[in-house]
């Protein structure tokens, strides 16, 4: 049977476990019963940004009055390591799809960067907005409980000064990096140490790849180029790809 799971950013733990809770929420009610069409005994997860819970359909009617059981709440602990993902500002339906796709890859954090050029491609902040409404959608799919923040675009060299702290790795991936079957070794290697303290920081280039001065300064900030694919690759796929293998590699 299939699991849905909704975000629900006023979610609180003041229901004890077991316990039956009644949906107040008109929009909440209105999407269980007329956009999911679950029934009564159907699983559901309900999260928040610091907790969630899973719980069933008990009751519901057409007047869209639903009722839970059983609930089971949880506070989110953070995944480790932290993955800090520097996303320069890409095209609109670009930048969506790698929001989208960072978020079900599990990222902790995604800074926008404005590259050289790339500042005519953000519009304002109401694209943030999006972005957020994007990635709370690929989170309710992933059954990602863990919703990413997102921050608004900063300078590279901004960008690259504040990822000191990532202890866990500095690694940027251009299709003329190093092999990545070496990065597999160091990921693997941080996923054995299991340290809370990993921070990890991972960059892509813009569509239009950085410029010759823009990867000096990357490398003089300390990141490390892996190649992701022996071909060239979209910017967005890149980001997808780094990130799951980031994620998948350094499993704790």
């Amino acid at each position: 049977m299939h699991e849905f799971a909704m975000y629900v950013p006023s979610l609180s733990t003041n229901v004890p476990h077991g316990a039956t809770l009644k949906i107040t929420d008109e929009e909440l009610s209105r999407r269980i019963v007329r956009v999911l069409r679950l029934k009564k005994g159907d699983p559901l997860i309900l999260f928040g940004r610091m907790v969630s819970v899973r719980t069933k359909i008990g009751s519901l009617s057409n007047k869209n009055h639903v009722e839970l059981i059983d609930c089971c709440w949880s506070t989110h602990v953070q995944r480790r390591p932290v993955v800090t993902f520097f996303l320069p500002v890409l095209k609109n339906d670009h930048c969506e799809q790698a929001i989208y796709g960072l978020t079900e890859m599990g990222v902790t954090v995604i800074q926008l960067l404005f590259s050289a050029g790339g500042r005519n491609l953000w519009r304002s902040d109401t694209q943030l907005k999006r972005l957020e409404r994007i990635s709370i959608a690929a989170a309710e799919q992933a059954k990602n409980v863990e919703i990413p923040i997102i921050l608004p675009p900063i300078s590279l060299s901004d960008g690259l000064s504040s990822c000191k702290a990532a202890v866990g790795g500095r690694y940027f991936f251009d299709p003329n990096g190093l092999s990545s079957s070496d990065l597999s070794v160091q990921l693997a290697q941080i996923a054995r140490q299991g340290k809370d303290d990993h921070h990890v920081a991972a960059l892509v280039g813009p569509e239009a790849d950085f410029t010759a001065d823009e990867k000096r300064m990357i490398a003089s900030a300390g990141f490390v180029s892996y190649a992701l694919t022996p071909t060239v690759i979209r910017a967005y796929q890149a980001a997808i790809l780094a990130a799951g293998m980031i994620r998948s590699l350094c499993r704790m």
